[in-house]
């Protein structure tokens, strides 16, 4: 398991239309292997680091605003010939105050949930990534896949000021 831990600052407040109105989301990334054929031989890691997310005003006359970073990329290391492989994905987040969303970009292998994967707490697993199909070399150098993670973090001004902190999980299992 791999986890990097949500940066340790708070944003500054803005002042405007909607005074000190400030949505942050920090998202911790944690990847496990479970479930898979041959887990011993699948890696999963990080690159990028977690996104740090930030609205803190709003266009004149708009009561929603976005922010989205696609700065981390999923890389799945397999040396294994059995398969196909999924990823599902899914979140912990404590008192949930806005919309948490993720989307694979640029996959190397693999077929994508299409469209975002809204992240909430009270929900299970949801295939993010499927369709992986085995390695075709059980010898070193493993196969190495990629995705690109695409967040988005949505608020709107009834939402109110506030900080999430999201663990967000991928994990690899037999499909």
């Amino acid at each position: 398991m791999y986890s990097i831990s949500p940066p340790g600052r708070m944003p500054s407040r803005r002042l405007g239309l909607l005074r000190g109105l400030i949505a942050f989301l920090a998202v911790g990334l944690l990847a496990g292997v479970w479930g898979a054929p041959s887990s011993a031989a699948q890696v999963l890691e990080f690159e990028g680091g977690p996104p740090d997310l930030r609205v803190s005003s709003f266009a004149p006359g708009t009561a929603t605003a976005a922010d989205t970073d696609a700065s981390t990329t999923l890389i799945i290391e397999r040396t294994d010939t059995a398969g196909p492989l999924e990823i599902v994905v899914d979140t912990e987040v404590t008192d949930r105050q806005f919309d948490l969303s993720v989307a694979a970009r640029d996959e190397t292998h693999g077929t994508p949930r299409e469209g975002p994967i809204e992240l909430r707490d009270d929900q299970a697993p949801m295939e993010f990534l499927r369709d992986i199909e085995p390695c075709d070399r059980p010898a070193a150098p493993p196969c190495r896949e990629q995705v690109t993670l695409e967040y988005r973090l949505e608020t709107s001004v009834t939402d109110g000021p506030g900080t999430d902190y999201h663990v967000v999980r991928y994990t690899v299992q037999a499909q």
